[in-house]
């Protein structure tokens, strides 16, 4: 974020600024009481928004169209707890300010609470039609803004029969010191119209533009969707009206608070050099074979060391894309084999059993009787042999190879380019930021990105068909030309300059004209 505090620092003294604005003012910033071709008065509404507390509070008309009262007039008034108040032509009536065919804002200083008064106004006008009018309101110290934005912008051109729109354009300053402040117009894509119109405007007074194209030299362009960019030294008021030509309705349109340029494209800061990768794998396998549980269990620790170097893409972004493939081929064939040996011993005994019987008869006869026994007993004996026997060594050999597409690394810090404008951004006829606003002595630099071109940054203004290079801005004005640039293939291009003094530099595109138009407000 240093570097969008940096591209702010233009806005700081207007931010600044703001902290000597009473939270207590209430600021009309456009009332009148004007008779002419198209007369137009104030309507002016206080209301005390508390219950229970007494307000003081005194009108101060702050004049800067006309003749002009002078010292500034004032008239103090009472408003009891929830009491509105009315004052219709403000402006003129001699009661309270008495100022016939002026115009200017009005502030109110009350006593009591921030938010506590509360001051509404129509500022209308009664021809050619009776009545037509706009809504004003009373504004706090918050909504003054250094840059604003003014949206619903129209215009036609001036014809024999009044048709279509004007813009009027103005704005209040509320602080004790003198501001400057610069009107831009737009169209709906960004491209400037016109010329930059600069004001200078007194504390605590202000400015209209009437008739804000004609005074930018674009009184001839007719366009139904544009937008005003207001910037100023500090917190100011803006506002404009576009006014129905045909019937003169306006409408009132507030200042919005805009946003600042902040653009910035990331650089590259590399560590050179650095060593030759290497990668260290360790692998150690073991196996412990066990009889009845043949089991290899490699452990297998690989310990690599990668150091990478650079790999450098220049361009905006910076994109890093190492691709590492580990293909590590590890061969384990541990083979166990168990062989048992049987061998089995029979053991056989055969013993007979011979059991001579003696039988006398009367012829004395000897009959044996033989029976055998046998008796086998077969006794088994089971040597069991378990040989193992490995088909590889207990130590496999593990083999890791590493292939590797990135060698190097790239450390990379996004420093951003203060002041940037980007030329010709994505192919198209605009510089972006189209308004950048830095500070007197600081300088912008514009970057044509690779591949983009030709263009030129060249100081100048343009009408609505054809811009002219020479000085501008200052006083003293400055004169600067990039001359033709293309953005170089790979690394792109820049241009800068340096802006001593205070002033709005308006640039242009020698290639492309009024399509390409830039502004540097410088204070």
């Amino acid at each position: 974020m240093v570097y969008r505090a940096r591209i702010l620092a233009a806005l700081g003294l207007a931010l600044a600024a703001a902290s000597s604005l009473s939270a207590e003012v209430v600021t009309l910033p456009a009332a009148a009481s004007l008779v002419g071709l198209n007369p137009f008065f104030s309507d002016v509404r206080a209301f005390n928004t508390s219950y229970t507390s007494t307000l003081q509070v005194t009108a101060t008309y702050r004049c800067f169209i006309g003749a002009c009262p002078s010292p500034a007039p004032t008239f103090p008034f009472t408003l009891a707890p929830r009491e509105s108040r009315a004052f219709d032509d403000m402006v003129a009536d001699p009661a309270v300010f008495g100022a016939h065919d002026t115009g200017g804002g009005v502030e109110f200083d009350a006593s009591g609470a921030p938010g506590q008064l509360v001051v509404t106004s129509r500022l209308y006008s009664t021809a050619p039609l009776d009545s037509v009018g706009m809504f004003i309101p009373g504004l706090p110290p918050s909504k003054a803004y250094p840059l604003t934005v003014l949206t619903s912008i129209r215009h036609h051109r001036v014809a024999v029969v009044p048709t279509g729109f004007r813009t009027n354009a103005g704005l209040f300053n509320p602080n004790d010191q003198t501001v400057q402040a610069t009107f831009t117009i737009f169209d709906p894509v960004r491209n400037r119209l016109g010329t930059p119109i600069s004001r200078t405007i007194a504390g605590h007074s202000g400015v209209q533009i009437s008739g804000v194209f004609e005074t930018a030299g674009i009184g001839d362009l007719t366009i139904d969707n544009a937008f005003l960019v207001v910037l100023a030294t500090a917190p100011v008021f803006s506002y404009a009206a576009v006014i129905d030509n045909h019937t003169a309705d306006p409408i009132f349109v507030q200042g919005a608070p805009d946003q600042a340029s902040a653009f910035v494209t990331p650089t590259r800061t590399d560590t050179p050099g650095g060593p030759t990768p290497t990668r260290t794998a360790t692998g150690i396998a073991t196996a412990t074979p066990t009889l009845g549980s043949p089991t290899a269990t490699p452990t297998i620790t690989l310990s690599p060391t990668i150091t990478l170097s650079p790999t450098i893409t220049l361009s905006p972004t910076i994109t890093l894309s190492p691709t590492i493939t580990q293909t590590p081929s590890i061969t384990q064939t541990p083979s166990i084999t168990q062989t048992p040996t049987i061998t089995l011993t029979a053991s056989k005994t055969f013993t007979p059993t011979i059991s001579p019987t003696a039988s006398q008869t009367g012829t004395n006869t000897a009959t044996p009787t033989i029976t055998q026994t046998p008796s086998i007993t077969q006794t088994p004996t089971i040597t069991a042999t378990k040989t193992a026997t490995p088909v590889s060594t207990a130590s496999p050999t593990v083999t890791v190879t590493a292939t590797k597409t990135l060698t190097r690394t790239a450390t990379v810090t996004a420093t951003p380019i203060p002041n940037l404008v980007i030329v010709g951004a994505g192919g198209s006829t605009t510089f972006s930021p189209p308004i950048i606003t830095i500070v007197a002595g600081q300088t912008v630099t514009w970057q044509w990105p690779a591949g983009i071109g030709p263009h030129s940054v060249t100081s100048g203004v343009c009408d609505t068909s054809i811009c002219t290079p020479g000085p501008v801005g200052g006083p003293p004005p400055l004169n600067f030309d990039s001359g033709f640039i293309t953005g170089a293939p790979i690394t792109g291009t820049t241009f800068s300059q340096t802006f001593s003094n205070n002033g709005v530099y308006t640039y242009f595109c020698k290639v492309h004209g009024v399509m390409m138009q830039g502004t540097v407000n410088v204070f």
